[in-house]
């Protein structure tokens, strides 16, 4: 069992690696993940200190699109790091070994991840989420351990042809990064005229708190969607924090 604050693991996370920006190969990958498990969402992940990076995406949920990261401590990745083997989980409602944040905010029921090991650590994970509860086949787990091989060596080579990390690239970064709260910051804007609906189709008071059993669909996911936001604003901070340590 690893140590996700081994010191020396985390040393492997560095540099080019830790970029939010698309690269057109783990951008592949993860198409190829998805594709090959027939899910809707796939991700390569890097768990750092406090936050896990999602360096690759795809089908993700607009908030954490533009967030590029989840706490460390609700990831279902984590768990894939420290055991250093694949994590399946078929029901995340009914999982014990799993944070339920992610299940809660954006319905996540079924995952399948894999090691990403960088000279011989493990330094995050390749994997496909459904939204729905189901199984993995060990065939699915064979091809996304091929392609996780495939994602550690382009993140090697990242680095590799990196620049050391200076002010300035943490500069670039922290701007991508106040660029994206400009996005969301627009995104919860947007959701004033629905709230307002929301609330008077379920008979809320503006200053009243919403009472979950007797809301509307539509209010149930507008409130959904401000967690999720205001969640997403937290990760974007620990983002910041990561990248200007």
């Amino acid at each position: 069992m690893a140590d996700l604050n081994d010191p020396v693991r985390l040393a492997e996370l560095h540099g080019a690696m830790l970029r939010t920006d698309a690269d057109a190969i783990l951008d592949a990958c993860v198409t190829r993940a998805a594709r090959l498990a027939r899910a809707p969402i796939a991700l390569v992940s890097l768990v750092i200190r406090h936050i896990q990076l999602l360096r690759a995406h795809h089908g993700l949920p607009l908030e954490l699109a533009v967030s590029c990261a989840t706490s460390r401590s609700n990831s279902f990745c984590q768990l894939v790091v420290r055991d250093e083997a694949p994590l399946l989980v078929e029901d995340a409602l009914r999982d014990e070994r799993v944070p339920k944040e992610l299940v809660e905010h954006y319905g996540i029921r079924a995952y399948a991840g894999v090691p990403v090991r960088v000279r011989g650590h493990a330094i995050g994970s390749l994997c496909v989420l459904d939204v729905v509860p189901r199984r993995f086949d060990p065939r699915t787990i064979d091809g996304l351990d091929q392609l996780a091989i495939e994602v550690a060596g382009r993140l090697s080579d990242l680095v590799e042809r990196d620049a050391p990390v200076g002010s300035a690239d943490v500069q670039e970064r922290l701007v991508r990064i106040e660029q994206a709260t400009r996005v969301l910051e627009r995104a919860l804007l947007s959701l004033a005229p629905v709230i307002a609906a929301a609330q008077n189709a379920a008979g809320v008071r503006p200053q009243a708190p919403v009472d979950a059993m007797h809301a509307t669909p539509s209010a149930l996911v507008t409130i959904a969607s401000l967690r999720a936001a205001v969640g997403c604003w937290r990760d974007m901070g620990s983002v910041a924090d990561e990248l200007c340590d």
